[in-house]
């Protein structure tokens, strides 16, 4: 298994050992022959002042040497000058013993003094003289470690490069894809470093691919749907245009009627459905009285429920607030009611409670219908899912928009046996702001 930064560090590791090695070398050699013209140097210059120093003694007068020298010597006896190898500079005798820096006639200098019985010889050298030599050593030294830099760029430009090839190879077999194609892409072959982005890119496009699975079933499933209703809607109009008596074009304009209805809420069904898709989910939350607006959707409801001769109404209303899109969750209410209407026979009930319990909101809507089945409480929110037998119209779709709208906002759905043995109770909780 091959490592994206075992890469890099082999790369980068030899291109600096190979230039370090070099700029040693380079280095060794030319501080190697400054060292030894500045030693041979110093040492014509000892040379040269012992030289003069032991010529006072027979003269017992002052020398010169040549003023292109920078070792000076000076030798005196008790307070008389005895030598001086530069005499025009009349340097000044140091008041102690032993190295000593100081400033003299706009120059800086460095003197060493040494006292032997009734002599004291003072050594002199101008600290310019250091400061150029230090130049020359450190830009002897620096030449070939900048000389070197470009070939170390060049080193890790094509180490990087190595390195990085396989991401190049990954976006290259992205940009030669078909839109539609969500293949996985291979994780083995790749480097340690690379296969969590590999196998997150796969994640996703298995995601994508149950996504658009389901887009292309819920489409085919709206298809079919809307078919029925408006298949039925042509066959009436047909009907009432060759019904020949007006109980003909009654039943004709009824079955239109009907048709027309059934399409127009399986209509709002899928624009309700279509509004809570994933993409949808930009819609800012703020607080919502849950207790308050299940009144005013129990109050529009009111005229469908006295019309199927059922009893709707709040038994329980705690204020209760819960963060959200307040269209969402009166979606979500007018589902669970409107249900109830439809599948609650003639003088049932149906009781609608919004009440806190610790930090959970609860809203509950139970009546007096059929039911459903312990065995189909998990499938009635598929969407388009009816039972056989339903005689109800409806488009299957108003449970689905529950659980989206209650997932959506961190809720969930229960469905259990209404309270007094018959019919059905839905509970949707919500976290209590």
């Amino acid at each position: 298994m091959t490592s994206l930064r075992k890469r890099l560090l082999i790369w980068l590791i030899l291109g600096q050992f190979v230039a370090v090695l070099a700029a040693g070398v380079v280095t060794f050699l030319q501080v190697d022959r400054e060292v030894n013209e500045l030693v041979d140097d110093q040492l014509r210059l000892v040379a040269v002042g012992l030289e003069n120093a032991t010529s006072f003694r027979e003269s017992h007068s002052t020398a010169s040497v040549s003023t292109q020298e920078y070792l000076l010597v000076q030798v005196w006896e008790k307070d008389r000058l005895l030598f001086d190898s530069q005499p025009e500079l009349f340097l000044p005798r140091h008041p102690v013993s032993g190295f000593s820096t100081y400033h003299w006639r706009d120059q800086d200098w460095r003197s060493f003094q040494m006292e032997d019985g009734l002599r004291t010889i003072q050594v002199t050298q101008p600290l310019e003289e250091r400061l150029e030599m230090g130049l020359e050593v450190a830009f002897a030294s620096l030449g070939p470690v900048l000389g070197l830099i470009p070939v170390l760029a060049l080193l890790i430009w094509f180490g990087v490069g190595y390195g990085v090839r396989p991401l190049s190879r990954i976006v290259a077999a992205l940009e030669r894809r078909r839109p539609d194609s969500l293949q996985p892409l291979p994780v083995a072959s790749q480097p340690r470093e690379v296969q969590p982005l590999v196998a997150a890119l796969n994640d996703l496009f298995g995601r994508l691919e149950l996504a658009m699975e389901g887009q292309r079933k819920f489409v085919a499933d709206a298809a079919h749907e809307l078919r029925t209703p408006l298949a039925a809607v042509q066959l009436q109009a047909q009907l009432l245009q060759r019904g020949g008596s007006d109980e003909e074009r009654r039943l004709a304009l009824q079955g239109i009627r009907s048709g027309t209805t059934r399409a127009a809420h399986l209509v709002q069904q899928l624009l309700a459905l279509a509004r809570l898709a994933p993409e949808g989910w930009h819609l800012p939350q703020v607080p919502v009285d849950l207790s308050a607006l299940a009144s005013a959707v129990v109050v529009d409801y009111a005229p469908m429920a006295q019309h199927a001769g059922l009893d709707l109404g709040m038994v329980r209303c705690e204020p209760s607030t819960v963060m959200g899109d307040m269209e969402s969750f009166r979606v979500l209410l007018g589902n669970l009611i409107d249900n109830a209407i439809r599948y609650t026979p003639d003088g049932g009930r149906i009781d609608v409670d919004v009440y806190t319990e610790g930090n959970t909101v609860r809203c509950e809507v139970q009546d007096t219908g059929p039911g459903i089945p312990v065995d189909d409480r998990e499938r009635v929110f598929d969407r388009f899912y009816r039972r056989l037998g339903n005689t109800v119209e409806g488009s299957g779709l108003g449970l689905s928009i529950v659980r989206e709208v209650a997932h959506r906002y961190g809720g969930e759905v229960r469905l259990t046996d209404a309270e007094g043995g018959s019919g059905l109770k839905v509970t949707v909780a919500f976290p209590r702001t």
